[in-house]
Parts: structure tokens; sequence; C-alpha cells
């Protein structure tokens, strides 16, 4: 279980590999939330060497924490 604060994302994991998402998520009070679809998040992503690799370096550390908690299994 992770919390987040505001300017926080997920889903990530999901549009980097294209695969079914990975997280669930429940508020504790009301929010606002941003969806952003694949085709635009790899865009806004891609574009930016830095952003490309903070990206994935995120999406490996949730990857990599989920499977030590056997949440689910290796990554893709």
């Amino acid at each position: 279980v992770r919390s987040l604060s505001r300017g926080d994302g997920f889903g990530e994991i999901a549009l980097i590999h294209d695969v079914a998402r990975t997280a669930t998520v429940t508020a504790r009070r009301p929010s606002r939330i941003l969806v952003v679809g694949r085709a635009a998040f790899l865009t806004a992503v891609a574009g930016h060497a830095s952003s490309n690799h903070r990206a994935a370096t995120v999406a490996a550390e949730r990857l990599a924490d989920d499977e030590a908690r056997g949440v689910i299994g290796p990554p893709l």
C-alpha cells in the first residue's frame, strides 16, 4: 500500500508497457484526477530524455516493489 499526495501519479506501468493496469487506487477524500491516455502520455514522456528515464525508473521500481511483496509476477 502506498499513500500518494498532490501531484503524484499512478498507472504509468500499464501505459509504458502496454499491459493491463497493475494499480488499484482508492481515494480517501474527494479528489480531482487527471486521466491521460497512453498515446498522449508516451508522446509527452518520450519527447524528453529526462522524463523518459524518470518514468521508466519509477515503473521499474514499482514493479520490483510489487514483485518483492508478491503482488505481481516478474516485470515483462
